[in-house]
């Protein structure tokens, strides 16, 4: 049994007229079922996202059953996939999440993510497309997002980034590439 469990997977939403996707868990074979746990609805792009859930609530259960569901939208012109679920046990420091550029021009990018759980810090490394981590330029935000300045034009670029907790970081999550 997890003392502090999550839930894990991957997911993909695309088209004009997305349905829902919704998780679930029972604990009793699947008799009743939790109210929804996790929910997203309409087209998420083309692009694969992560979700994590929090299952804390069934810390200490020997079974449990996940159940997912997708909801069709109005019409067929739409693609809904889930990949890679698992659940573990939680991290100490979760790795922020939804890495974005959210504006970028010839010499600057936005950059924005989610964060994991409860940090207020986070570690950010960039470079040039393929750059090794511990080699790049490195910035420490306060805020979950980050303006990368002086970039050279038509040149493609890596991000990387890290939450900073209270006695632990996490993972880092990327590259995001641009150009």
């Amino acid at each position: 049994a997890l003392t502090n469990p999550e839930a894990r997977f991957w997911y993909h939403m695309y088209g004009a007229t997305m349905g829902s996707l919704s998780v679930y868990a029972s604990t009793d074979g699947g008799t009743t079922w939790s109210a929804s746990l996790w929910n997203q609805s309409g087209d998420q792009q083309d692009q694969w996202r992560e979700a994590i859930i929090d299952m804390s609530a069934y810390a200490g259960a020997t079974s449990v059953i996940v159940r997912f569901e997708g909801t069709t939208g109005t019409s067929f012109t739409s693609d809904m996939a889930i990949d890679d679920f698992c659940v573990q046990e939680a991290p100490a420091c979760p790795s922020p999440l939804a890495l974005t550029v959210d504006s970028l021009n010839t010499t600057t990018a936005v950059i924005s993510w989610t964060a994991g759980g409860t940090e207020i810090l986070w570690g950010v490394e960039y470079g040039a497309t393929g750059f090794a981590l511990g080699s790049g330029t490195t910035l420490t935000p306060s805020a979950e997002s980050v303006n990368l300045s002086g970039l050279t034009a038509a040149t493609g670029y890596d991000v990387y980034v890290q939450a900073a907790c209270a006695t632990d970081q996490s993972t880092w999550i990327g590259p995001l590439s641009f150009v």
